[in-house]
């Protein structure tokens, strides 16, 4: 099982100016990934940066990129999203689009949530959801 970072995650880290070998460090026997979800999210990040200095910081992004195995979002993960957006909506226990898809990819390829958004997964059947290390 590898360990499927959310968004909130890579965003905090950037803040507080903590080292991604960090979070990869604190997983040595499973593989740390990102999902094209989370890819988008960074790089919207990235255009949206308020400076060209912000910019380039956040530009950083593409070492992640490098660093981390992306999941996409194929067919599988396609049928996952599916039956958990039902799921969720008849239980009226919704999360976020971009948090289901990235859930989803979690699911289709075996992998925990790492995340700062704990309540929201944690509503997702058959997730596994941990906390990254702060």
């Amino acid at each position: 099982m590898g360990q499927l970072v959310d968004t909130s995650v890579w965003v905090s880290f950037e803040r507080r100016g903590r080292p991604i070998q960090t979070l990869i460090e604190a997983y040595p026997e499973e593989s740390v990934v990102i999902s094209a979800i989370t890819v988008s999210e960074l790089l919207a990040g990235v255009l949206l940066a308020d400076s060209s200095e912000r910019r380039h910081e956040r530009e950083l992004v593409e070492a992640i990129f490098k660093a981390e195995s992306v999941e996409p979002f194929d067919l599988g993960a396609a049928r996952v999203r599916a039956r958990l957006w039902t799921e969720l909506t008849s239980a009226r226990q919704m999360i976020g689009s971009h948090d289901l898809i990235i859930a989803a990819t979690a699911l289709a390829f075996g992998h925990a949530v790492v995340t700062l958004n704990a309540r929201d997964f944690g509503r997702v059947t058959g997730l596994i959801v941990r906390e990254p290390p702060m």
